[in-house]
């Protein structure tokens, strides 16, 4: 059976634009977010590309793509976070990569 939920077009496009923008944001590998933001009274509350880029790293944290209050109500935020964050955005924009792992060393 289809269920249909009527929603304005408007709306629908709002909503697509935003968790597509999102989720390739967060995806990107890449800092984009100004420091400023990220410390900011609301934008403590949102989820950067460090962040999710930290999950995965380690899937038991940082598990918000969007707003990170479940991780902050739950104690799920890596403890690294802050200082990781800090680190990558001291950067200028154009090397806000993670560092990559030293190519000197043999991988396991």
């Amino acid at each position: 059976m289809l269920l249909v939920v009527p929603i304005n077009r408007v709306v629908l496009w709002v909503f697509v634009f935003f968790f597509t923008f999102v989720e390739a944001y967060v995806h990107l590998g890449f800092e984009i977010l100004p420091r400023w933001v990220a410390r900011s009274r609301i934008g403590k509350y949102l989820g950067t590309s460090v962040f999710h880029n930290m999950h995965h790293e380690d899937g038991a944290y940082n598990f918000a793509a969007y707003f990170t209050w479940w991780d902050r109500i739950f104690g799920t935020i890596h403890p690294d976070y802050a200082e990781r964050y800090e680190a990558v955005t001291e950067r200028p924009l154009f090397w806000r990569r993670p560092p990559e792992p030293d190519a000197a060393e043999p991988s396991a």
